[in-house]
């Protein structure tokens, strides 16, 4: 089978990338339903989604921000890509200390939302936007919802919107 592959739209710690072909040597002859408990960054997810069509999918996760940032790529798509590429384009534009001052303050702002438990676009798009501007671009939760997420550096400019 030629398989499609489609790349996560964020990076997370223990992803699946990289072992999708040991995976796929696994996957059954067809797959009518889909539960992965930990969906993380969703590389396997995605590629049983693009390949194997399943007629039903039920995902989790123990951090609800990754599950609500799902959640809103499946209901306001539009909304997120069009966030995400306004984001993308001011984080562009601006030399190394204004983006490190964006991201800090983006940091915040997502702190802000999460401490008042939202789950709007806006927080799924500053979470997608953390994890590509974060120290390894690896989103990083500390417990007792406290977030402390280093500001990245030497790295190239990052991509918060992909075709792949």
């Amino acid at each position: 089978m030629n398989y499609k592959t489609v790349k996560p739209f964020i990076k997370w710690a223990g992803g699946k990338s990289q072992l999708l072909n040991e995976i796929r040597a696994k996957y059954p002859e067809t797959i009518d339903k889909y539960c992965e408990p930990f969906v993380g960054g969703g590389a396997v997810l995605l590629d049983v989604l693009a390949n194997c069509h399943p007629k039903e999918v039920l995902i989790n996760d123990i951090n609800a921000e990754l599950i609500g940032t799902y959640k809103q790529i499946r209901d306001n798509i539009d909304d997120v890509v069009a966030f995400l590429a306004e984001l993308q384009e001011l984080f562009w534009e601006k030399d190394d200390v204004a983006r490190k001052e964006m991201y800090m303050a983006k940091r915040e702002r997502f702190n802000q939302l999460i401490f008042a438990n939202s789950t709007g676009v806006e927080t799924a798009v500053l979470f997608i936007f953390l994890n590509k501007t974060c120290f390894n671009k690896v989103f990083v939760r500390m417990f007792l919802r406290f977030r402390i997420m280093r500001y990245g550096t030497g790295y190239a400019i990052p991509h918060f919107l992909s075709r792949e």
